[in-house]
């Protein structure tokens, strides 16, 4: 797994969580 991909997965995830948050 590249570090790049997990950055990015990271970063979807952090952004759900985010919206849950927000709702």
């Amino acid at each position: 797994i590249h570090f790049y991909e997990v950055t990015v997965l990271i970063s979807k995830i952090e952004k759900m969580i985010s919206g849950r948050n927000n709702s």
